[in-house]
């Protein structure tokens, strides 16, 4: 297996399970709706350190999910 197959697939498996947990999922729902009402809220207020800080848990969840995908794949 070659790196462009493996990212290839776990980009595949990151969308159908994205795309299973947004139309199946209640609870995700539920908090995918709470955080964009509360990012809504302060979008007005912004300010860097937030936005460092959303940047941050967005990149360590993305390393998170490509890890665990590389290793269910493996």
């Amino acid at each position: 297996m070659n790196l462009t197959e493996l990212t290839s697939r776990i980009e595949i498996t990151f969308w159908d399970l994205a795309i299973w947990l947004l139309s199946k999922s209640t609870p995700t729902q539920i908090l995918l709706r709470w955080c964009y009402s509360q990012l809504e809220l302060h979008r007005l207020y912004f300010n860097p350190e937030t936005a460092l800080l959303w940047s941050g848990t967005g990149l360590i969840l993305g390393f998170v999910i490509g890890y665990l995908c590389s290793i269910i794949l493996l």
